[in-house]
């Protein structure tokens, strides 16, 4: 029975039989009997049922027939109206799905086709000896992008080493070499430039680190070839597309409907499985790229495996600047002694009631121990940079050897580092005098200002500040990726 009968028959049957349960007020026996009619459920596929007036009274046995008959046909009409509302229920349900689909449809069967023909002619094939793996053109001069786990270098008994200096690059039909010129392995990116030098086909990276959601992308495999999909969901290490069909499983080239690089992707999975251990949908993260450092020249290693004798020097001095100022108690107590319990807040509300000197006496006395303090602090910043310009100048010419981007890195730290062992040697004299200075005051108290207590007190606060963010500035410096490049 098609569903538009379904309904319309319910409906006839439920209509039919309200004027009978009105009219014969069936839960009143009495009227049964006493109204003379003939009832007739007007429907093919069910049985007619017709009750004729009679004029005895009706037997106890009578009496419960027609309960029974008149609950059998209540009983129809209820299943009769539960099963037009399911139909209807999944009409609705199928209506609701339709439009989903016509209004998600644009976003998942956009055409990438332009963007794959675009990008198709930059994508390269990067070899080793052992390994093969898909590589983007990203500017005319050859240099070309690829995802770091496809091409790592290994070595027995050590595992990752890095990345091979020298690799095959096929572009097209034509074998050239590709010399490395940098690689992050966090974000899994390595940068090779083709040589020789030539005009090359290209794209460019996308200006967004990652697609946003519900953005179509296609994922370029080695021999080209490209899947479509789109992206699902943000996650902490870029974002999650989904396919259809199987992405380069290794990895591939993700690539956005301008053709413009949007990520490299990891390896794919199956997301959605369906009987039979069949996979309907795959789902692969593309992780953004900034190529920028990459191309100077950067190699960042997660756990790097070897280190030559200059790296382990300039790894262990950065790390030692880290651990020496991180674990310090000299700026920590500093900043504390300024701000903690004993603040100048304190004093500060007590010094209109200062009567004989005491509170005046005392703040000048806390205004010289936290001078003695900072003084400290200050001159252990300064001994830092001092020791760390003294080690540049002694491993000035080992430093030579080292790669561009390492040596770059150097050459800023090395400049920042000066122009804070001058600023630390410049406030170190400063809190010397100002140590002297309060020491001074204590010898006649009455010669210092309420005014001038106040406006000091804002001073060595404002130094307790000041050595919070040297603080956290150093332990930035040696640390990260300037730690990790050594």
């Amino acid at each position: 029975m098609k569903r538009t009968t379904v309904v319309t028959v319910a409906a006839a049957f439920a209509l039919s039989l309200l004027p009978t349960a009105a009219h014969a007020a069936w839960w009143n026996p009495s009227s049964w009997w006493k109204h003379k009619a003939t009832t007739t459920l007007a429907l093919s596929d069910i049985s007619t049922t017709t009750v004729s007036s009679v004029s005895a009274e009706p037997t106890i046995a009578d009496l419960y027939k027609r309960i029974a008959e008149l609950e059998d046909k209540l009983d129809k009409a209820r299943k009769a109206l539960a099963e037009a509302g399911k139909v209807i229920d999944e009409q609705e349900a199928e209506k609701k799905i339709e439009e989903k689909t016509e209004k998600k449809a644009p976003v998942e069967t956009i055409s990438l086709n332009e963007g794959i023909a675009h990008a198709k002619a930059a994508i390269v094939s990067v070899e080793t000896a052992t390994s093969t793996g898909p590589g983007v053109i990203i500017n005319s001069q050859g240099t070309v992008l690829v995802a770091a786990h496809s091409v790592w270098a290994t070595k027995e008994g050590v595992g990752v080493v890095g990345m091979p200096d020298m690799v095959t690059v096929r572009v097209g039909g034509t074998e050239k070499q590709g010399k490395l010129v940098g690689f992050d392995e966090a974000s899994d990116a390595a940068v090779y430039e083709i040589t020789p030098k030539g005009s090359y086909s290209y794209v460019k990276i996308a200006s967004a680190s990652t697609p946003t959601v519900d953005v179509p992308v296609a994922v370029f495999a080695a021999d080209r070839s490209a899947v479509q999909g789109v992206v699902s969901k943000k996650v902490s290490s870029g974002s999650e597309a989904t396919f259809s069909k199987e992405p380069s499983r290794e990895g591939g080239i993700a690539i956005n409907a301008d053709g413009a690089v949007v990520g490299l992707s990891g390896k794919s999975s199956c997301k959605i499985l369906q009987e039979m251990s069949t996979c309907l949908q795959y789902a692969s993260t593309i992780r953004g790229v900034n190529a920028t450092k990459i191309i100077a020249g950067m190699r960042l290693y997660k756990d790097k495996k070897e280190h030559s004798k200059i790296e382990e020097l300039v790894r262990g001095k950065f790390d030692g600047m880290y651990r020496a100022t991180n674990e310090s108690t000299l700026v920590g107590y500093a900043i504390s002694s300024v701000t903690g319990k004993s603040s100048f807040d304190n004093f500060n509300a007590k010094l209109g009631q200062d009567q004989d000197g005491k509170v005046t006496k005392l703040y000048l006395q806390k205004l010289k121990s936290s001078a003695e303090i900072i003084g400290t602090a200050l001159d252990f910043l300064k001994n830092q940079a001092d020791s760390l310009n003294i080690f540049f100048i002694n491993e000035e010419s080992s430093i030579l050897t080292l790669g561009n981007y390492q040596r770059s890195t150097i050459a800023k730290i090395q400049s920042l580092n000066k122009a804070k062992l001058a600023e630390y040697q410049k406030q170190v004299a400063l809190w010397s005098k100002k140590k002297n200075e309060y020491d001074a005051y204590l010898a006649d108290p009455s010669q210092s200002t309420h005014d001038y207590l106040l406006e000091e007190g804002v001073v060595v606060e404002e130094m307790a500040d000041y050595l919070a963010k040297e603080k956290q500035w150093t332990l930035d410096l040696y640390s990260g990726e300037n730690a990790a490049i050594f």
